[in-house]
């Protein structure tokens, strides 16, 4: 059903509540909204109540009209069903046919009226609107294939009327990929029905007691098929049915099968589950081995790759193999791992892959059915048992902002509204508060907050004006909160100014802009959309802020959830520690009853009983339990694992009614709730800060509605300025993310392939056959016609004089290069900074899209030394930014230069959003010529993107916040121009900065002659002299021959780029590099010269939870031996990866020395490898073995409490537990290595550092077990 649209022509007459028909309805305060359709001619009349009169009001919906199949048609009448409505004030009452959700109104529709109407509510733009859909359990598609590939093929309809679109639609579709070879007579089609519409009527293996949904229907029918499925469907909608539906087969077939999950506590999740279902179910993890040779065993997938290269014994009889979670195998760095066990499966086993929605499930399909020559199956469905809505909530806002409803439409004018509250005196903007119905659900029972949009935030030390804070700052109100950034900072180009932008005036730093990368460790840069200014780092004014504003947002959000019965809740962030600041800050709040309390501490109790008598009284345990008792939990994973298990069960039972978790809550078991909160849109992805992808907002939103108890799920986004509309709809509506295969090649998989003895794998085998490989080759067709319109573009582009005009090309090509390099000598900060003044006109970008021309310097500034500065803000659209990557910047990257720069006047749909003061309605900032319409603004530059440095300053204002002081600098600037026509002065790097190097001085003067060379060309001459903007004056003709000659030139090099990709395909590519590593692993002997696995080879074998190549090599040079029990587990430590820590002491000498040796052993491995031709960074790779726990697991070993060893480091409690029991897998490892090589000795020592390490809480059993 759909409720009236313009698209049926609707009227609107609005009649004043005073009217005689206010007499009818009593006072309220209102309009009376008449409604009527061209199509039907049915109306209908809908009374809407504000708060702007009493706060108890109602409205009632009246149809006079037939319930006919034309109504049912025209979208006016939605279905019916009781619902609880809760009110905008917090009033709330069980009324017997529908609600709405409005501006701080409680909405009423009068039940006797709506009898033969069903119920529906169509609410004001900000409401919870209570309209359902049919349900349509159709189920169709269409039909297609390939000669040379696997046949695609969708079912039929189940019913007919085709597959609906609705998000309350059951729908699915049904695809599948058919080998050549498949014999479609091989099943009776009475009881299976057809391949391409399976229909089992058989006896089941398992039933239900409910009704299963026409996906689930679909998907056992492939089972019972005996064929391989691929179900993928969204979190909560019962993809869990399937897998026990499987299991169920193997039982009754007498047949085993195992169940995979990308983690660990996953795995013991399930084993609960499963074990609750079924009688003989075993758990294989690593770290507890219960039942291996059960019917059903549970494990982690690197478990099941390491049974298929050891051809393990407990494979026989497996028939079905689940992969839960198979979009894991995106994972870079274990996703491998996924495409490894697949392509090593034996031939007679199916299997199973459960996922979340993906764009390409059929090319998944088409690459399990050509790898194994048998049919796989797709089941998709984007049906959700509880519709969604998606409300924005705006920093320091009283209300929340309808963005997106059930049916899947984004609200342009909530959007709008919503980002205008950030500019309440705009003049142009409508003016929002919480008595006016302007699409928000008002929170005016709560108590109200506004952010100032004016403070001050300093970006780490300031070179030219007044000292920084001491820890971050930087940015300002437009990105994300600090937290802990990443390890140097990123490039970037500046990209964004947020809106509301204050322009700071010399010697201070430039807030509310956006920039591509930036920022060091605890400068957690923010931004998306129209990118925005990051946190401060830790202690920062900009974090504070930012932090206590965010705070103050969550309170009021919590509590206005409580008071309208919408939990439990799930609040996401991103960051460990403000999920437990934010939880903390809600400790006042109590949300649970006494009996609720009881319960809570008396599954508390019984959970603490399984610890020691000293680890009962850890901080960390006896300081959650008052914020247990309240209704309150936090979870994420450095959480000791036992408290992180009890609060996952406690919120299942329904006696945790918020809950602060990271993303990880989004994965595994089925733990939905009510409604969902993000705190943030900006995440860090190991790389830097970005947006939060479609994919990852479809998987945390997933938890929001409970199937069978609430009728729809809410989820709350707290935005702020920068949060642009692009970015909206692309994370709200985006499509779910592809699967794409992040495969590469290991040492582990090279030596275990080669140490194969049936040689019916080999590494060339599994390139070939990787999913990596297959979706290249299904590109290929694509690329070339690409190719062919690429060089047909090139081909019609006329060019007068072409060798003239390829020569001048030429020319300039070698003086950008020239003069690129000898810039990046310029920049350097100990040359440049002192020139850097404010007022220095300064020439920004790169002479291309990202050329922002000349501009005035206004400040410079560095993070911190140690990498704790502000972050640079974070990147416009959906790229982010934020804190830059791991990699580590170079000097210049790490400072930022406060630029005035000529940006392009903001878009309509930009200054529609109610922008004033200087704001951009989140719109990235363009660069504008100096000669056309703009105006400038100040932006943060890293200083490598400043390509030259006038000899010539301007006189910058004190404030440069009113728009005449940025114009008469732009005056200033359009002056000198026109001053210098042929360009302006720059400072001799020679002469005026006193660089005398001598390769540098004849850098310079390869330069200086290479420019006299293009000025004289006859090109140039003809093409006239620059004018004000940089642009071409006279030789127009000229001109345009040689940007016809460019663009050809781009596009014959892109057309030559794709041909290189045709030729150098993946295999090629994957060929090269096993080379290479079959170099490195014959010049270290673990293989001779014919590739056959030596001694130290078979070692390396059995490791894959470490560095195999490192960890053989210093076995087998006897470094081990001389080391006891306590070094080897300490120093097997740094092979562990753990999060960085802040604070690394003097190690002791027993631990220092050996810690030197290995990382001279890594440096040497890291040598060969790029003797070797592989791409490694040296320096990276050394450093990647750090000593963070080092003295953490030397105490531990020797006798120490885990109190007295949380002690000795920052690193969260469960994150030190994680690392353990990884380093002591590690160790189990290492003792079969030595056993395999025979080094007995080594063995027992290396079984005594685990069993040193193997007590207490570290070894707690799971509470699943």
């Amino acid at each position: 059903m759909r409720r009236p649209s313009s698209s049926v022509g609707r009227e609107r007459a609005k009649v004043s509540a005073n009217s005689a028909a206010a007499g009818v309805f009593g006072r309220i305060g209102s309009d009376m909204v008449c409604e009527r359709s061209r199509t039907t001619g049915l109306e209908w009349n809908l009374v809407i109540g504000h708060t702007g009169g009493a706060k108890r009001t109602f409205c009632r919906l009246f149809a006079h009209r037939e319930n006919t199949p034309e109504a049912q048609r025209d979208g006016l009448l939605p279905p019916a069903r009781e619902i609880q409505r809760w009110s905008g004030v917090g009033y709330s009452r069980k009324v017997g046919r529908g609600v709405g959700f409005g501006s701080g109104a409680l909405f009423l529709l009068e039940e006797k009226k709506l009898s033969r109407l069903g119920e529906g509510y169509v609410g004001t733009g900000g409401g919870v609107d209570a309209i359902d859909q049919e349900d349509d359990l159709a189920c169709g598609g269409r039909a297609e294939s390939d000669a040379q590939t696997p046949k695609l093929k969708r079912a039929s309809p189940h019913r007919a009327g085709g597959a609906g679109k609705g998000p309350r639609n059951k729908t699915c579709v049904h695809e599948v990929a058919i080998p050549p070879t498949y014999d479609a007579s091989a099943l009776p089609s009475h009881v299976y029905g057809d391949i391409d519409n399976p229909r089992y009527s058989g006896p089941r293996a398992k039933s239900y007691d409910f009704e299963l949904d026409p996906f689930q229907e679909v998907s056992i029918s492939c089972l019972e098929r005996q064929e391989s499925v691929l179900v993928a469907a969204h979190t909560s909608a019962g993809k869990t049915a399937v897998a026990e539906y499987a299991v169920a087969m193997a039982f009754r077939d007498k047949q085993k099968v195992i169940y995979t999950s990308p983690l660990k506590a996953l795995s013991n999740q399930k084993y609960r589950e499963l074990s609750q279902e079924f009688t003989d179910v075993g758990l294989m993890t690593g770290d507890v081995s219960i039942l291996p040779e059960a019917t059903c065993v549970v494990m982690t997938t690197e478990i099941l790759r390491g049974m298929l290269y050891r051809g393990s014994e407990l494979l026989r009889e497996v028939a079905w193999v689940i992969f839960d979670e198979i979009h894991y195998m995106k994972d870079r760095e274990r996703g491998v791992v996924w495409e490894e066990s697949i392509i090593f499966l034996p031939p007679e086993m199916k299997m199973v892959f459960l996922s979340a929605t993906l764009s390409n499930a059929a090319e998944f399909a088409g690459w399990i059915c050509r790898l194994r020559d048998k049919p796989c199956h797709v089941v998709y469905t984007d049906y959700r048992p509880t519709p969604l809505q998606h409300y924005g909530f705006p920093a320091g806002g009283a209300g929340l902002y309808l963005l997106v409803d059930e049916r899947g439409s984004f609200r342009e004018n909530n959007y709008d509204k919503m980002m205008s509250t950030f500019y309440p005196d705009a003049a142009d903007g409508p003016s929002t508060t919480a008595n006016e119905n302007n699409g928000n659900t008002d929170l005016s029972n709560l108590d109200h907050h506004h952010p100032s949009h004016h403070s001050q935030a300093t970006n780490g030390s300031s070179i030219n004006g007044q000292p920084a804070g001491t820890r971050g700052g930087g940015g300002g109100g437009g990105g994300g909160g600090g937290g802990m950034g990443g390890k140097g900072a990123g490039g970037g180009y500046p990209i964004a100014a947020s809106p509301g932008n204050q322009h700071a005036g010399p010697g201070k730093s430039a807030r509310s802009v956006g920039f591509a990368g930036g920022g060091g460790k605890g400068g957690g840069g923010g931004g998306g959309g129209g990118g925005g200014g990051g946190g401060g780092g830790l202690g920062g004014k900009g974090h504070q802020q930012k932090s206590a504003e965010t705070k103050h947002d969550i309170h009021k959000i919590v509590k206005m959830i409580m008071d309208r019965q919408m939990h439990p809740v799930i609040v996401f962030s991103f960051s460990r520690r403000e999920c437990e600041l934010f939880a903390m800050q809600l400790a006042k709040l109590d949300l649970t009853s006494t009996d609720e309390k009881e319960c809570i501490e008396e599954v508390f109790r019984k959970a603490v009983e399984v610890l020691r008598e000293e680890d009962r009284s850890l901080p960390a345990i006896e300081l959650i339990l008052p914020l247990l008792k309240r209704g309150i939990g936090v979870h994420h994973s450095g959480l000791l694992p036992i408290l992180k298990e009890l609060i996952e069960i406690l919120f299942q039972e329904g006696l945790i009614k918020a809950l602060f978790a990271t993303e990880t809550f989004a994965m595994g078991l089925n733990m939905p709730a009510k409604t969902v909160v993000f705190t943030s849109v900006m995440k860090w992805d190991g790389d830097g800060h970005r947006a939060m992808s479609s994919g990852e907002y479809i998987q945390m939103s997933g938890r929001a509605g409970r199937r069978g108890k609430d009728d729809r799920g809410i989820c709350i986004v707290m935005v702020d300025e920068t949060f642009d509309k692009g970015l909206a709809k692309e994370m709200l509506l985006g499509k779910p993310a592809p699967l794409v295969s992040t495969f590469h090649l290991s040492y582990y998989t090279i030596l275990n392939l080669m140490s194969r003895a049936d040689g019916e794998f080999n590494a060339e085998y599994v390139i070939r056959h990787s999913f990596h490989q297959y979706q290249h080759e299904r590109a290929m067709p694509e690329v070339q016609r690409e190719v062919a319109a690429l060089e047909k573009q090139a081909a019609e582009i006329p060019i007068r004089n072409e060798e003239e005009v390829e020569e001048y090309q030429r020319l300039k090509d070698e003086l950008a290069a020239a003069s690129k390099e000898m810039m990046a000598q310029v920049l350097l900060p100990e040359r440049c900074l002192s020139f850097l003044q404010p007022g220095r006109v300064i020439r920004v970008g790169d002479g291309g899209a990202n050329d922002w021309g000349w501009g005035v310097v206004v400040n410079v500034v560095a993070s911190n030394k140690k990498g704790n500065g502000g972050g640079g803000a974070g990147g416009g659209g959906g790229g982010g930014g934020g804190a830059g990557g791991s990699s580590r910047p170079t000097a210049a990257a790490s400072y930022m230069v406060d630029t005035l720069l000529h940006c392009a006047p903001p878009t309509a749909a930009a200054s529609g959003a109610g922008v004033g003061g200087g704001g951009r309605g989140g719109e990235r900032p363009r660069p504008c010529p100096l000669d056309e319409a703009g105006e400038m603004h100040v932006l943060p530059v890293q200083l490598p993107l400043v390509a030259e440095i006038s000899s010539l300053r301007v006189v910058v204002p004190q404030d440069l916040r009113p728009s005449e002081a940025r114009a008469n600098v732009l005056s200033a600037v359009r002056g000198l121009l026109r001053r210098y026509p042929e360009g302006l002065p720059r400072l001799d790097p020679v002469h005026d900065m006193k660089i005398r190097d001598v390769p540098f001085v004849n850098l310079v003067e390869r330069v200086e002659e290479l420019d006299v060379t293009v000025s004289r060309h006859s090109v140039h001459r003809r093409r006239g002299t620059a004018s004000v903007g940089g642009g071409g004056g006279g030789g127009e003709e000229g001109s345009l021959n040689l940007t016809a000659f460019q663009r050809r030139a781009q596009l014959q090099a892109e057309a030559q780029k794709l041909r290189m990709k045709m030729r150098e395909s993946q295999l090629h590519i994957f060929r090269d590099e096993l080379r290479s590593r079959s170099r490195v692993l014959k010049r270290l002997g673990q293989i001779n010269q014919e590739g056959v696995v030596q001694l130290k080879g078979r070692a390396a074998c059995v490791i894959d939870t470490a560095d195999e190549v490192l960890i053989t090599e210093l076995m087998f040079n006897g470094f081990f031996n001389d080391l006891d029990s306590h070094q080897v587990a300490a120093l097997m430590s740094c092979f562990v990866p753990v999060e960085k820590s802040n604070e690394q002491g003097k190690l002791r000498h027993a631990l220092a020395k050996p810690l030197a040796v290995l990382q001279d052993m890594a440096r040497r491995i890291a040598t060969i490898q790029k003797e070797c031709m592989l791409e490694v960074d040296v320096d990276e790779y050394v450093e990647s073995f750090q000593p963070t726990l080092m003295d953490v697991v030397y105490h531990w070993s020797k006798g120490a409490t885990f109190a007295e060893v949380c002690e000795m480091t920052d690193v969260f409690e469960g994150s030190i537990i994680r690392a353990v029991r990884r380093l002591d897998e590690v160790l189990g490892q290492l003792r079969i290595a030595c056993k395999a090589v025979g080094e007995s000795e080594l063995e027992k020592k290396f079984e005594e550092a685990s069993d040193r390490l193997r007590r207490g809480i570290m070894f707690a059993n799971s509470l699943y077990i």
